[in-house]
């Protein structure tokens, strides 16, 4: 149930029922269930009687019990809707100058009402955003690990064919110093088989 944000509509009210308790005794069954607070049982007997809907005593406090933010039977557009009709019904009234002054406040409890359920509209749909957002977040740094570790294992294989790779260029360092041993070697065997400095026979 809605309560008023703020005490001063509070304090509002309680000077209004104050003033109805002063201004005279119970007079109904209604008026005995509203001086004793037992603000439900009231309401049910102002529904059940209709004089009572004619009657502005019992306009401004059905208004008032509607009005206060403890009492079980509150709801503010109600008690408007009350206060409303007593300054329609009785222009005059001796409530006239309470009765405005709360429909004043109940204006200004249902604008908060509605900007407070705005602001939480609000934030709900701003939760629903970072929410995708920590999604979204989450999913990219799982696939920022993913690639971590495929860049470590590329990394490691990337170590391992330049390991081969210094293995074979050794080995080939090798082969091509043997060569060039053998190919020495043939050339020094080529040369004295030719005598030094003769000719080749005949």
């Amino acid at each position: 149930m809605n309560r008023w944000p703020c005490g001063r509509p509070v304090a509002a009210l309680g000077a209004a029922l104050l003033s109805v308790g002063i201004a005279g005794c119970a007079t109904s069954r209604f008026d005995s269930l509203f001086d004793a607070g037992r603000y439900e049982e009231a309401i049910q007997v102002y529904r059940a009687d209709s004089t009572l809907r004619h009657d502005e005593g019992a306009l401004y406090r059905s208004g008032l019990m509607h009005a206060l933010p403890e009492s079980p039977v509150y709801d503010p557009s109600l008690a408007r809707m009350q206060l409303d009709r007593l300054l329609t019904l009785y222009p005059n009234t001796q409530y006239r100058t309470e009765a405005a002054r709360l429909i004043s406040l109940l204006r200004e409890v249902e604008r908060q009402h509605a900007a407070a359920d705005e602001e939480r509209s609000r934030v709900t749909e701003l939760s629903a955003r970072v929410d995708t957002l920590y999604r979204r977040l989450a999913r990219v740094e799982d696939d920022l690990d993913q690639r971590r570790e495929h860049l470590e294992t590329l990394e490691a294989l990337n170590l391992r064919l330049q390991s081969d790779l210094q293995t074979r260029t050794d080995s080939l360092d090798r082969l091509r110093t043997e060569l060039r041993k053998l190919k020495a070697i043939d050339l020094r065997s080529g040369h004295d088989s030719t005598g030094s400095g003769g000719y080749p026979p005949r």
